[in-house]
């Protein structure tokens, strides 16, 4: 689910892009679209944030299982 977010501001934010270098498009249109687009993104960023927050308990486990598996590959594999 975090990731189908991410992607989404991802898409949005290469869609702001388009917008914003577009020089067919009129000043006024552009500010309303960017705008729109922006509140948007802030938006969907804010519930990244949340769910985050929600499952900070789950990530610290998870990057600790994986830090603890990468330092053990390491020491396994000096020599």
């Amino acid at each position: 689910m975090m990731i189908n977010n991410l992607s989404i501001i991802e898409a949005e934010i290469e869609l702001y892009k388009i917008i914003k270098n577009n020089i067919f498009i009129k000043s006024k249109v552009k500010k309303i679209l960017l705008n729109a687009l922006e509140k948007q993104i802030q938006s969907h960023i804010e519930i990244v944030i949340w769910k985050i927050e929600q499952d900070k308990k789950n990530y610290v486990t998870i990057i600790k299982s994986v830090i603890i598996d990468d330092l053990g590959f390491i020491k396994n594999n000096i020599k």
